[in-house]
């Protein structure tokens, strides 16, 4: 489950406690009882390999010729909120047996991001055929998770990561080099930021930030602060990595979009393009006039998880959906890697929308970057493009033959998953013609062959009058090859009514009409006709004829008359 964006020229790997995620190069992210491989992180170099297993533990660090007592370096939001650090002597070559630890520590809320500039660390391809990085010169990243230490990154070679962000307002670096001939690599160069769930720099005014270097020593001799950058225009720090939206003062990482600011736009998840942070959730919120609805498409999905429940039992992370302030539970959630069709866009069914990110702490992933868009809806077409709107209707839709002899319909919102508690119909007014029905899509929740209030059932009603037409049967369910057969009227009147209820939806149906004449029988005989008899020189082979014309027998109501006159005859 990588990301494109990862180059492929990267020996990185992401090796995720239980979950294996082979791959031919050494980028891999495993996935508990699954294996997907990613062909776009393939390698035959070997750069840079991270690897986020639970089971590395910073005491896989620890070495008796290594000491951190004279290269420990702490950074602390309260005196500064974004800088670089870099290993020793950096840009010139890094001495070995060195072990240099770099904490990081924010308050309250707040979470550190990293960015590495530059990595070049000693890396022997000869000696080291599987391509690990244990044994290696090499940067470990790691978190804490209720008071458990957590690698998220383990990084060698010379291929940056990509970007990184705790879980909390703590994050711990390790730079560990072995005991070898002197080497000619450089080390490594990265910034890093205190991102907080409050408006600006807490407790700073902005623009007051003077340029300065702030190297302090704590009472213990360690070092407080390295490398420090000019940050009188401090960049923004309470957005997660989220460069979009207003932030929520109210959610710790909630992002508020309106059609009155903006009616177009792009989201992202936490720190992206970089790995997300675990334990994490974010909540995006869509806010459009009464006569709009929010349509979302996603350029770049990748969040760790397995389909199609993403939910805890599979240990996912995922992305949540709902019209309501509440889970919407018509709504799938959205986890794995979306791709082509898995792509489609995602429909609110009203004004409002709210979008959860949701991020557990056992693996992770690059994220997604989403697309956002305020429609407008004519009046309150629901989202129907076709007939003209019956002003007498909630949701009606008038097609008649006069202005156009064919076209199509479709369930209100699609191709999105149409709303709950709604009516809608269709009525079509024909000249002495017939209205005939197709569905090239037809997706209505429901049990068939029933489809009523039962079962719970949406539903697809067909009448030839204003009222419910018991000789025709409903429509429900996923109907497909046989099951779509062509719906017809029985005279130039026809109304489909649809109808959802509170329970259950389907993405809706389209659906092509066309009003055709209406043609004479094939069996259609024109009436018969009596020819008058002749009075004299008629024989009984004649009188039968007659008979014969007049369909085979003689009517009980012919004239007594007639009867005695041919007779007599």
């Amino acid at each position: 489950m990588s990301s494109s964006s990862m180059s492929s020229s990267s020996m990185s790997s992401r090796s995720m406690s239980s979950r294996s995620m082979s791959s031919s190069s050494m980028s891999s992210r495993s996935m508990s009882s699954s294996s997907m491989s990613s062909s776009s992180m393939s390698s035959s170099s070997m750069s840079i390999r991270s690897m986020s297993s639970s089971s590395m533990s910073s005491s896989s660090m620890s070495s008796s010729s290594m000491s951190t007592a004279d290269c420990q370096y702490e950074f602390l939001s309260s005196l500064r909120k974004n800088g670089t650090f870099t290993s020793p002597h950096y840009p010139n070559p890094y001495p070995e047996s060195k072990r240099c630890h770099y904490i990081f520590q924010g308050q309250g809320k707040e979470r550190v991001q990293i960015a590495f500039n530059d990595l070049d660390l000693n890396y022997d391809a000869m000696s080291n055929p599987g391509q690990s990085c244990d044994d290696e010169d090499s940067v470990i990243v790691s978190i804490k998770i209720e008071g458990q230490t957590r690698d998220i990154g383990r990084y060698c070679g010379n291929q940056k990561p990509l970007m990184l962000m705790s879980n909390n307002n703590r994050l711990d670096v390790n730079f560990i080099t072995r005991n070898r001939e002197p080497t000619s690599a450089r080390g490594f160069k990265a910034t890093y930021r205190f991102v907080t769930a409050t408006n600006g720099v807490a407790g700073i005014p902005r623009g007051s930030l003077r340029h300065e270097s702030i190297a302090k020593r704590g009472g213990d001799g360690h070092v407080i602060g390295l490398h420090m950058t000019n940050s009188r225009n401090p960049v923004r720090c309470s957005d997660f990595g989220i460069k979009s939206g207003v932030q929520d003062p109210d959610i710790v990482c909630g992002f508020e979009y309106r059609s009155t600011e903006t009616r177009n736009g792009t989201f992202t998840s936490p720190n992206f393009p970089g790995l997300y942070p675990r334990n994490t959730e974010c909540h995006y919120i869509f806010y459009g006039l009464e006569n709009e609805r929010v349509h979302i498409q996603f350029p770049f999905f990748d969040v760790e998880g397995l389909p199609p429940n993403c939910d805890e039992k599979t240990q996912s992370d995922y992305l949540e959906f709902s019209n309501f302030n509440i889970p919407d539970r018509k709504m799938s959630r959205f986890c794995g890697i979306r791709e082509g069709e898995s792509k489609k866009k995602v429909h609110s069914d009203g004004p409002f929308f709210r979008v959860l990110f949701k991020s557990n702490d056992m693996y992770d992933a690059q994220g997604f970057e989403a697309f956002y868009q305020f429609v407008k809806v004519r009046g309150k077409d629901f989202g129907i493009k076709t007939g003209v709107q019956d002003p007498d209707t909630a949701c009606g839709f008038i097609y008649r033959s006069s202005d156009a002899r064919s076209g199509t319909f479709t369930s209100p919102n699609f191709p999105g998953l149409y709303p709950r508690n709604t009516e809608c119909h269709y009525i079509f007014y024909g000249d002495e013609e017939r209205v005939y029905i197709t569905f090239p899509f037809f997706d209505v929740e429901g049990l068939p062959p029933n489809c009523n209030d039962k079962t719970d059932s949406d539903y697809i009603e067909f009448s030839n009058f204003e009222f419910r037409d018991r000789k025709m049967a409903r429509y429900c369910g996923v109907r497909l090859g046989k099951d779509k057969k062509e719906v017809k009227s029985d005279g130039p009147f026809f109304r489909v009514v649809f109808k959802s209820n509170d329970k259950y939806d389907g993405q809706g149906f389209e659906a092509f009409y066309q009003f055709r004449r209406i043609k004479e029988p094939a069996n259609h005989l024109p009436k018969p006709s009596v020819t008058k008899p002749a009075i004299s020189g008629q024989t009984s082979c004649q009188t039968r004829t007659l008979s014969t014309q007049l369909n085979g027998s003689v009517p009980q109501s012919l004239p007594l008359l007639l009867l005695l006159l041919l007779h007599l005859s």
